[in-house]
């Protein structure tokens, strides 16, 4: 699933049980939480297959892992105002794990202007995925937005290693460096933590 289909504003919601002040058993729905997912009514095999499990189920609904999210859960489409009691929810999909920078270790000083920079392998939680292509960006010390990087690139070559061209470091220079990871279905990562470093200067004479 692209990320972009991920257009319908949703609320979770989860249910506990209690007695009432007649002995019955009364349901408390509270909420669990408010993402974006996908909203598709089923049709042919698979709306058939569905409802021979539960005969209310007639969507399908998909959206990265949410922890908690169980098929009990109800669903709330907060922008056609509707709700989806019984959601087929076991279509839910994972997410990309949130990687990290390897090399160079945070503060590390003497970094060479042609440094190789790695990370963390690629995982994810709730599902599988393939990993197809890794985002880099680095900065100024001082530009801690990622306003305006020194250099910004994906590639689907070298997932887990980046190679900087010539000319794009100064010797001498305080940088920050950060990743992310991106997955054929389910998307991008959050960014990974910053790491801070300087680069060699060569001493004169």
């Amino acid at each position: 699933m692209e990320s972009g289909k991920l257009n319908k504003k949703i609320r979770i919601q989860e249910f506990t049980l209690s007695q009432d002040s007649s002995g019955g058993g009364a349901r408390t729905w509270t909420n669990l939480t408010e993402t974006w997912a996908a909203v598709e009514p089923m049709q042919g095999r698979e709306l058939v297959f569905a409802q021979q499990i539960n005969s209310r189920i007639s969507v399908k609904i998909t959206l990265r892992y949410v922890a908690g999210v169980t098929p009990q859960c109800r669903v709330y489409d907060i922008q056609m105002e509707l709700q989806c009691e019984y959601p087929d929810i076991n279509s839910i999909q994972g997410s990309v794990d949130t990687p990290a920078v390897t090399s160079p270790a945070d503060g590390a000083i003497d970094v060479p202007v042609l440094k190789v920079f790695t990370c963390s392998a690629f995982t994810v939680t709730g599902g599988t995925d393939t990993h197809i292509s890794t985002q880099w960006q680095i900065a100024a010390a001082d530009d801690t937005s990622f306003n305006t990087p020194v250099y910004d690139a994906a590639s689907g070559t070298e997932l887990l290693s980046l190679q900087i061209p010539g000319g794009k470091l100064i010797e001498g220079t305080d940088y920050i460096i950060r990743v992310r990871q991106n997955g054929k279905n389910l998307g991008g990562s959050a960014w990974s933590p910053v790491v801070s470093f300087t680069t060699f200067a060569e001493e004169e004479g």
